[in-house]
């Protein structure tokens, strides 16, 4: 979850940055250049949350649940209210719109840390999200930055033995201690089985990035 925000902050800041360059090479006052910088903010952030959720939708929806749903209203609500405060026409409307997008803003953090921590999620849920997240970043690596992440991560065989599979909980690669690759290998399993995981991830990157050239 720490990485996934730090990832969203980045992106917010080089939409910002970007803008703020544009507009000195435009030459504009500091008045528009301020509501340039703001409205390019709201526009990341709808743009960040309404792309988490459509990736959950079209690639893994039962995720998708009721405690998700509540956090990215509110997080919407955050965004709205923000906007609000923006194009409010009185000092008094800016302050109370914006106090109410700091408190909503507060509570969607606060909301995201429950819903990671509730124990009514299972260990599976918890490992299919983070597989998820992880999944999102492989098309901007190289194979072998692909495979220190898979190794370190991956304890499970994947559905279909490809990359846009789910994890498959009931085939891990160490039925015994759940290891990843990594793990395997520090310590010291057995050459037989670390082979054959060795083996099997470099099967499902081979052919993920076979398929990436192709365009599939």
């Amino acid at each position: 979850m720490r990485k996934n925000v730090l990832q969203k902050m980045s992106v917010i800041a080089i939409a910002l940055l970007v803008t703020f360059l544009l507009a000195l090479v435009s030459k504009v006052s500091i008045i528009e250049l301020a509501n340039s910088i703001t409205l390019m903010f709201i526009v990341a952030c709808i743009v960040l949350v309404s792309d988490d959720f459509f990736y959950k939708l079209y690639n893994n929806r039962k995720i998708i649940t009721k405690d998700y749903v509540i956090g990215e209203s509110i997080y919407l609500a955050s965004i709205f209210t923000f906007a609000l405060s923006f194009f409010a026409g009185t000092m008094t409307a800016t302050i109370v719109w914006l106090s109410v997008s700091v408190v909503s803003f507060t509570g969607a953090i606060s909301w995201t840390y429950y819903a990671y921590k509730n124990p009514k999620w299972t260990a599976e849920e918890i490992e299919e999200i983070k597989w998820n997240e992880l999944r999102k970043n492989f098309a901007f690596m190289d194979k072998e930055r692909c495979k220190v992440e898979i190794s370190k991560f991956l304890r499970f065989k994947l559905e279909g033995n490809s990359i846009e599979g789910n994890i498959d909980v009931a085939h891990p690669f160490d039925g015994e201690c759940f290891s990843t690759l990594k793990e395997l290998k520090d310590r010291n399993a057995k050459p037989t089985m670390i082979y054959t995981v060795n083996q099997y991830i470099d099967l499902i990157i081979d052919k993920y990035y076979n398929n990436e050239v192709k365009g599939e």
